[in-house]
């Protein structure tokens, strides 16, 4: 199903998606941060919206939002770019892939209360985004660190556990535990949510992952052009956006550069878990940042904290629940 963009959101992708995986813009799209910084102002105004944005020149973005000369000439630059984003939306539409922008109600409210100042103005798909709004836990880990078999049993066994009780699971799409979360949940007949820091098309028409993808199973999601290359930074950044997604998380092992303690130092997901079977894993030093201790999968008790998440989210209020 197309999503039928308005102008709120048609402006918010000209002024935050970059038009190509690998070419340097004119200006550079706007950060999520900055991006907010310009959406509270507008909404303080009683008379614009950020869709009356487009077609102003300079001048009139100044008198509106007040931002200095050097601000309103860039976004005047970015959302002059109508013509080169409807070819880039248009090719992405022949992929089976489509963008979610903040103004648009396909985007996961989860991900606005997670995460409201720095939420991802735009969100890159390809597969069911009913998905968006099922229970979910995320299982993260690096590759690169060998997996004992025992390991690999017992994420099989939380993997199986969760989909039994109508959990969707959330990885990154990366080698070592997150492959092997992945593939337990197509054997235990789960969703699987994939957020991905690059190569989204690649993952999308893997073999077995396009085949979910077909039957309603699977959803690959980026905050980056979906043809851009894996990288450590895009891996950082999709970090926090991962645990907006998850009522829990669960991480494995780590190599501390890939923004999990940012992650959990923004409270982007409440109940975030840290392997630690013995002193020497890396992941104890995320127990200082608010993880809890985890010392042995197989002894986890999932549907109590289940409990515990739905308890978490059904009290937390925020101003987004009455917009």
């Amino acid at each position: 199903m197309s999503i039928n963009h308005r102008d709120d959101s048609f402006a918010t992708m000209l002024l935050t998606c970059a038009l190509s995986p690998d070419r340097e813009e004119l200006v550079h799209p706007l950060s999520a941060l900055e991006f907010h910084q310009l959406r509270q102002i507008v909404s303080r105004s009683n008379t614009i919206s950020l869709g009356h944005l487009i077609g102003m020149d300079m001048s009139g973005i100044t008198n509106q939002t007040e931002v200095d000369e050097m601000t309103a000439y860039r976004l005047c630059i970015l959302l002059g770019r109508i013509l080169p984003l409807s070819y880039m939306m248009e090719g992405l539409t022949e992929k089976s892939v489509q963008m979610i922008a903040y103004y648009d109600p396909q985007y996961p409210d989860h991900v606005k209360r997670a995460l409201p100042d720095s939420a991802p103005p735009v969100i890159y798909s390809c597969g069911n985004l009913a998905l968006l709004k099922q229970r979910a836990i995320a299982i993260i880990g690096v590759s690169g660190i060998k997996l004992s078999q025992s390991l690999r049993e017992s994420i099989r066994n939380l993997v199986c556990t969760a989909v039994e009780n109508g959990y969707a699971i959330i990885t990154g799409g990366e080698l070592g535990v997150m492959h092997e979360a992945e593939k337990a949940a197509a054997e235990c007949g789960g969703k699987i949510i994939c957020a991905v820091a690059g190569d989204m098309i690649k993952k999308a028409y893997s073999d077995g992952f396009a085949e979910r993808i077909a039957c309603g199973d699977a959803l690959c999601l980026s905050l980056a052009h979906p043809e851009s290359l894996f990288t450590i930074s895009h891996a950082a950044a999709r970090m926090r956006f991962l645990f907006s997604l998850a009522d829990a998380v669960f991480i494995m092992n780590t190599d501390l550069k890939r923004g999990e303690a940012d992650a959990l130092r923004a409270q982007s997901c409440k109940w975030v878990y840290a392997f630690t079977p013995d002193a020497q894993c890396n992941t104890n030093s995320l127990l200082t940042r608010g993880a809890i201790a985890l010392k042995s999968l197989d002894e986890f008790d999932f549907v109590s904290a289940s409990r515990n998440w739905e308890l978490a989210k059904g009290t937390q209020l925020n101003i987004f629940d009455f917009m």
